[in-house]
């Protein structure tokens, strides 16, 4: 009865210091089930800090001001009060990723004191963490976006779990879509002149059924990204629509010959 276990906890409120359900009595991943009045609090508020993914090698980001059981029965739950520390770039990075939504889950360490069966009826919290589960790779972009712009350095970023790779390939991905916002921005100005009208050359209908064809790919490609903000992702669908009225016009005017 001494390995030690781990339960998921849900974050509930965030700010400046956050509250989380750390326990209940629902049944776990295992098919486990942890009883709320057999925690054992007294080694863990004695020095109640909270961890990054288990690992007792990082210096902590942040403590427990509060720890508690709510309620009784099946209702019940421990509950816990978390003030993460902005001493190190770590536990702000943390602290930046729970309070945008990004990180939204702990994970409670705990040493089996007494079961029965698959229930535990006496345990002693030892440690809690914040942690990436569900890592997701949507979760992980977003994670990334919202630490690169709060000026966090890629190491750190690393640091909370987003793979090394990922980061790489957000930056390529990101200067991509700089460039091709870039352009997009040149096209909605250039569509402004691009109607056809008659008594243009097939050679003129040509060039501008190409430059219509690119400004219709650059949107498709904008568009495969949904994690673009909302007002690029419209821009995009306009200059598709409008692209691909002008290019069946443009195609049927090259049909019909010009003169």
């Amino acid at each position: 009865m001494n390995q030690k276990r781990y339960t998921k906890a849900i974050i509930e409120k965030t700010g400046e210091e956050i509250t989380a359900i750390a326990s209940t009595e629902a049944v776990d991943r295992q098919g486990e089930v942890v009883e709320v009045a057999g925690w054992d609090l007294k080694d863990f508020k004695a020095n109640p800090v909270i961890l990054w993914g288990h690992d007792h090698s990082l210096l902590p980001i942040g403590n427990a001001t509060k720890t508690w059981v709510e309620g009784s029965g099946k209702s019940a739950k421990l509950m816990v009060k978390i003030m993460f520390q902005e001493v190190t770039e770590m536990g702000r990075a943390v602290k930046q990723l729970v309070n945008d939504g990004v990180l939204k889950t702990l994970s409670v360490g705990f040493q089996p004191i007494d079961a029965e069966d698959n229930r535990y009826t006496k345990q002693k919290l030892l440690e809690i963490s914040v942690v990436n589960v569900p890592a997701n790779p949507q979760a992980m972009m977003l994670g990334y976006k919202s630490l690169k712009d709060a000026g966090f350095s890629d190491e750190t970023i690393t640091n909370t779990g987003i793979p090394a790779a990922m980061v790489q390939e957000v930056t390529m991905m990101k200067q991509k879509m700089d460039n091709l916002e870039v352009k997009l921005d040149s096209a909605v100005n250039g569509l402004k002149y691009l109607n056809p009208q008659q008594g243009r050359s097939d050679r003129i209908v040509t060039e501008r059924l190409s430059m219509v064809k690119a400004s219709a790919r650059a949107a498709d490609i904008i568009l495969t990204n949904k994690a673009q903000p909302t007002q690029t992702l419209r821009s995009a669908k306009t200059i598709k629509l409008a692209s691909d009225k002008i290019i069946s016009s443009l195609k049927g005017e090259l049909k019909n010959g010009t003169n």
